[in-house]
């Protein structure tokens, strides 16, 4: 935390050729952020992806097979991707095109 807090400041009091480009910042995370992307067909509506999510982005209904993901909500972590067992959720880390208006992603099989 302390290195993005030096980088807003580096940022807010030096010209503009100097500032870190949006790129430069996402590789001082890691390459964190990114898209999710949900494949249905092998999805087993477990929920270990819901019951890791920290900030509940994501919520399963096994009976009726429903997944919701709120992209807004989402930290784009990809820790539901990595604890998935049956792998149905991917990270791409590439950011996804902002979405026109805020709701959440629903998908049912």
């Amino acid at each position: 935390m302390a290195g993005i807090l030096s980088i807003f400041l580096k940022n807010v009091f030096t010209s503009g050729r100097h500032r870190l480009k949006s790129h430069e910042f996402k590789d001082m995370l890691g390459g964190s952020r990114g898209h999710i992307e949900f494949d249905l067909f092998q999805c087993d509506f477990c929920g270990k992806c819901r019951q890791i999510c920290v900030t509940g982005a994501i919520r399963t209904d096994r009976q009726s097979r429903f997944l919701q993901h709120d992209s807004f909500a989402c930290l784009g972590c990809g820790e539901c991707a990595r604890i998935c067992p049956f792998h149905c959720i991917r990270m791409h880390p590439e950011e996804a095109l902002p979405a026109l208006r805020r709701a959440p992603d629903v998908y049912k099989s």
